[in-house]
C-alpha cells in the first residue's frame, strides 16, 4: 500500500486499472481524465468511447471525479444496515401513522366547490381535518 496524507492505494491495483482501463487515478479533477497528447486537454467521454469504448470512458469519468468511487467487494463486505449506522433517520421514517387498527372515519371521495378546498387548503396542514370539524359543527352543533 503507497499512503499520500489523506489517500491510500494499491500500486498493483492502480497499475492494473491503467493497463486495463488507460486511467490514472489523480485526486485532481481536471488532470485524472486522459489527454490527448496534442491537445494537451481533458477528453470527452464521446472521445474516449470513441477510441476506446464506452466501458472505459466510464471508468475514466468515475476516476476523474473526486466524489464518486467504484464500490467494490470490500465497500460492500464493510457495508453496514442503515438501521445500524443511523437508527434516528430509520426511527424518523417509522414514526408515520400507519392504517388505523380499529378505523373511527371513513374514507370516502366527495366533490365540494372549488373556493371552499381552496378555503381550507391555504389554512396549510390539517386543512381535512378542519372541515371534518367543520361539517360536525354544522351538523351536530358545538358539543
Amino acid at each position: 500500500m503507497t499512503q499520500i496524507p489523506g489517500y491510500e492505494w494499491d500500486e498493483a491495483k492502480r497499475e492494473s486499472n491503467l493497463k486495463k482501463h488507460g486511467v490514472e487515478p489523480n485526486h485532481e479533477r481536471s488532470e485524472n481524465m486522459p489527454k490527448t497528447e496534442d491537445e494537451g486537454r481533458a477528453r470527452t467521454f464521446e472521445e474516449i468511447a470513441a477510441e476506446q469504448g464506452e466501458e472505459a470512458a466510464i471508468r475514466a469519468g468515475i476516476a476523474a471525479d473526486p466524489d464518486t468511487m467504484e464500490l467494490d467487494e470490500e465497500w460492500f463486505a464493510n457495508a453496514r444496515p442503515v438501521s445500524e449506522t443511523h437508527p434516528q433517520v430509520v426511527e424518523a421514517h417509522h414514526r408515520r401513522r400507519g392504517r388505523q387498527k380499529a378505523p373511527t372515519k371513513e374514507q370516502l371521495t366527495i366533490r365540494l366547490d372549488a373556493d371552499l378546498v381552496a378555503h381550507f387548503r391555504k389554512t396549510g396542514k390539517g386543512w381535512q381535518t378542519r372541515i371534518n370539524k367543520s361539517l360536525r359543527k354544522a351538523v351536530f352543533g358545538s358539543r
